[in-house]
């Protein structure tokens, strides 16, 4: 069985039950770090609750990633909440860095 996390106080904590598991990762609100739009660019974060690395360094149980515009499917994974919250105003900046500013002559 994978390893698998649930949040408690925005912290992850293993969790050994797959019903609680899946209780919990219906709970989508529950999960969302950030969802913004920047022009066609939809940048979203959210919990995993499967860790992401694989046994290979830290858990990876936080993504990022972009959905349409020029950083489409790209891509971010952290170990938590606060590092989720900067992975995802970092990737909204980037994604309004690309934003075309129409320039009055």
């Amino acid at each position: 069985m994978p390893d698998l996390f649930v949040l408690v106080d925005r912290k992850p904590v293993p969790c050994s039950s797959m019903v609680k598991w899946s209780v919990f990762m219906a709970n989508e609100p529950a999960r969302r770090v950030g969802d913004d739009r920047v022009g066609k660019t939809r940048v979203s974060t959210v919990f995993l609750g499967l860790d992401h690395a694989h046994g290979f360094g830290p858990a990876m149980l936080f993504e990022t990633m972009c959905f349409g515009g020029p950083l489409d499917l790209e891509c971010r994974r952290s170990s938590t909440w606060d590092q989720a919250e900067t992975q995802h105003a970092d990737m909204v900046a980037r994604a309004r860095g690309f934003k075309k500013v129409k320039v009055e002559p």
